[in-house]
């Protein structure tokens, strides 16, 4: 899937149309798009999922990914895994939060701590 030097990649699509060229062109197909395609996916999840917690709380029920929460005494401890650096938090109610003891006022809607 790798193109040599000083050739335009072209994502293993012909640079030339067979429709109205003759398919002996072809030849010159050049990969490039599939050898990164592994990459590009871990890159998106780091990106997007990978180190964060996420919290929705909604009426009596809380859900916590990438984490754990325990509910004490009005507020939500947290502890991250896998060295989680981010939280996202979605609260239809306001509610108290602490993550490596760091605590947070009582917060509602949409929160990026």
């Amino acid at each position: 899937y790798r193109t040599q030097k000083k050739e335009p990649v072209t994502g293993g699509y012909p640079k030339h149309d067979p429709a109205t060229e003759g398919y002996d062109k072809q030849a010159g197909l050049q990969g490039g798009c599939c050898d990164n395609d592994v990459h590009e996916h871990f890159k998106c999840l780091e990106e997007t999922v990978l180190g964060k917690i996420f919290v929705n709380v909604y009426e009596d029920r809380i859900t916590v990914y990438g984490g754990e929460g325990i509910y004490r005494n009005g507020c939500l401890e947290l502890t991250a895994q896998d060295g989680a650096d981010t939280v996202y938090i979605n609260s239809a109610t306001p509610m108290a939060f602490s993550i490596d003891g760091k605590s947070y006022g009582p917060s509602k809607g949409f929160v990026k701590l």
